[in-house]
């Protein structure tokens, strides 16, 4: 069917999004879930097939015929504080999810044309003021090595289909956790630039990355990793004053780095790092963005 989707991770703030969003565009969506019969009551649109990497026999029929997968499957890098039990967890939920993906695709008789994975631009690690793209090398810590390990594991299946990493910025939703966090102290009347303000600060609307992902879809030259954020990054600094901007508040209360890896530990990597990262390949190619500048983003949501 070349309409057929399937999504493992469906159930997430962006699965769920995309999932209506590709259904709007006559796509049949077929979500994985390790609880269909919570999953279904959650999202009654679609149809939900019980996941278990385990046991391959239980969703393997609907993988042979579909037109694309696209992979958001692993435990949140925000949903806990690193703990060296937790890390492991983030990488090997990410892992075993893939490589199952991965053996199923090879094993096909009638392999999907086209995977995608889902990954992060903490890939390039800390960057400071240098720009990077889609070709620049792996950077230095946990959630870069995470992301590698999982783009690698999705390339496996490039013997068979089109594979692409989908390098996720921060994405700008009312339902991203990472964003109801930095909203409170803003509604408190103390909101402000985290560490320095100085580092660059890679963000996206989910309105175009749910667009971006039909996009790659729909692109059969697009294969590799893409940078999914905005084409005009921003500092910390610039992000909060525009967020103070759009909630009518104040953004002058610096949260310095000490105090927020006292809070949150190594996780604090995700905000104090820069990655200043340049979307080529959906420059190149023409990607249309919805959202190309913050402070209209920021007013949207």
């Amino acid at each position: 069917m070349q309409n057929k989707i399937i999504i493992l991770g469906g159930t997430g703030f962006i699965g769920q999004k995309l999932s209506f969003h590709l259904k709007q565009h006559g796509y049949d969506i077929i979500i994985l879930s390790r609880n269909p019969e919570t999953s279904s009551k959650q999202l009654p649109e679609f149809q939900h097939v019980k996941w278990s990497p385990e046991k391959p026999e239980l969703w393997n029929k609907h993988i042979n015929d579909a037109y694309g997968i696209i992979n958001l499957a692993g435990a949140s890098i925000g949903g806990s504080r690193w703990t060296k039990k937790y890390k492991q967890e983030i990488l090997n939920s990410r892992l075993t999810a893939t490589d199952s993906l991965v053996e199923s695709i090879l094993k096909s008789k009638n392999p999907t044309q086209v995977l995608i994975n889902a990954s992060g631009v903490d890939l390039y690690g800390d960057t400071g003021d240098s720009e990077v793209e889609e070709s620049s090398h792996v950077g230095q810590g946990f959630l870069a090595s995470v992301c590698s390990q999982w783009e690698e594991a999705a390339s496996n299946a490039s013997a068979k289909t089109r594979v692409v990493a989908a390098r996720m910025g921060l994405v700008l939703a009312q339902e991203a956790l990472a964003i109801k966090k930095m909203l409170l102290p803003f509604k408190l009347f103390i909101g402000g630039p985290i560490g320095t303000g100085r580092q660059w600060f890679p963000w996206i609307h989910i309105d175009d990355v749910v667009e971006m992902y039909k996009w790659v879809l729909e692109n059969p030259d697009i294969q590799g990793p893409v940078n999914f954020v905005s084409p005009h990054q921003v500092t910390m600094k610039e992000f909060a004053k525009a967020m103070g901007k759009a909630l009518h508040r104040p953004s002058i209360f610096k949260v310095p780095e000490f105090m927020l890896r006292l809070a949150v530990g190594e996780s604090a990597d995700m905000l104090v790092n820069s990655k200043r990262v340049v979307p080529k390949e959906a420059l190149d190619k023409d990607f249309q963005y919805k959202y190309k500048e913050l402070e209209k983003a920021l007013i949207n949501l």
